[in-house]
């Protein structure tokens, strides 16, 4: 009975820092969902995006955040070899584990996880137990993406201020095979999947946004927004393309609706969101609905997709290095009912 008053006070908790509401009889719109988590300075950040209240966690330098079922984020330090688990749930430090875990979560399949470290090494979660391991020579892993079927992956390999240009690895997860290595413009610095449109987004510094085939890597259609573009992401069900665009010490998100039709790919631009700082990084709610740019000022401004107004801007105490909108909701594998792992 203590442990049941327990959950609930805590639970109780949670939704106060997460601004939920009770629901009312109006239509008024609904809150954007889950929690944002930023890597800046020595802390990792959690804000809500519905009130911008900040829970704050010392973690040290920690570059790249790691979302993962069941409510958990893993947030590696790689200068001192240690990883921050994060529960998002109880607003809490769950884990710190020595060693960088560094884990790829696909966006529906809870029970597994895939790690670069020189090899692609598929792993079951909690558990991690090896399922795979896929030889390659991956030193530079800088984003992953993985299709929903979990056939194909995708590997940014780069390393910002070398000469050597960045490339794009192609696994096929199904037959545990490298498909290609293929070199990139020296420019590139992010990329988006779209599963919807079968497309993948690339920001080309100062060249715009190169749309390929994930096939063929083929160039679709190359956007010029203008500024020098720092990430691209994609939202609302992957139909929309969201650029971050800057432009001396301002910038925008530029915004266009993408649509796949018999001729070819047509698109039309929304009007961009304004921004009083430079963009660094961009991340999507789990609904498709809402986003969020982390700038230099530093700070994260939110906006609906599709709408040209901020909604909310919350400070930082430094200049943010990643941003990830977690969805807190999001269950994890099934687990015997003996197991002691929570």
């Amino acid at each position: 009975m203590k442990q049941q008053i327990s959950r609930a006070l805590v639970s109780a908790a949670a939704c106060v820092f997460l601004g939920v509401a009770v629901p009312a009889q109006s239509a008024a719109p609904p809150d954007p969902p889950g929690l944002v988590a930023v890597s800046a300075g020595q802390k990792v950040a959690l804000v809500a995006p519905a009130t911008g209240a900040v829970r704050s966690f010392e973690s040290g330098p920690v570059g790249w955040l790691y979302p993962a079922p069941g409510g958990l984020l893993f947030a590696p330090d790689l200068v001192h070899a240690q990883t921050l688990v994060i529960d998002l749930r109880k607003l809490r430090i769950a884990q710190r584990l020595k060693g960088v875990t560094m884990p790829h979560f696909g966006a529906i399949v809870a029970d597994r996880y895939i790690t670069v470290a020189g090899d692609v090494m598929v792993l079951s979660y909690p558990e991690r137990a090896m399922l795979a391991r896929i030889p390659a020579h991956i030193m530079r892993p800088w984003q992953v993406a993985i299709s929903e079927d979990w056939s194909t992956l995708f590997i940014l390999e780069r390393t910002p201020g070398l000469a050597a240009p960045p490339v794009l690895w192609t696994v096929d997860l199904t037959n545990r095979d490298i498909l290609r290595k293929t070199p990139l413009d020296a420019g590139i610095v992010s990329m988006a999947f779209s599963r919807n449109l079968g497309l993948l987004a690339f920001a080309d510094g100062a060249s715009g946004v190169l749309l390929a085939d994930p096939v063929t890597l083929k160039t679709v259609r190359r956007l010029e927004p203008g500024g020098t573009v720092r990430d691209v992401a994609f939202a609302n069900e992957d139909t929309i393309l969201l650029a971050a665009v800057a432009r001396n010490h301002r910038g925008t998100i530029e915004t266009f609706r993408l649509k796949v039709k018999r001729k070819g790919l047509s698109m039309s631009q929304k009007k961009p969101v304004v921004l009083e700082a430079a963009p660094l990084r961009l991340a999507v709610s789990p609904d498709g609905l809402w986003a969020v740019a982390a700038t230099a000022r530093p700070g994260l401004s939110f906006f609906k997709v599709g709408h040209s107004e901020i909604v909310r801007t919350v400070p930082l105490p430094a200049t943010p290095r990643d941003v990830e909108w977690c969805d807190v909701t999001r269950r994890g594998p099934l687990l015997p009912e003996w197991s002691d792992l929570k």
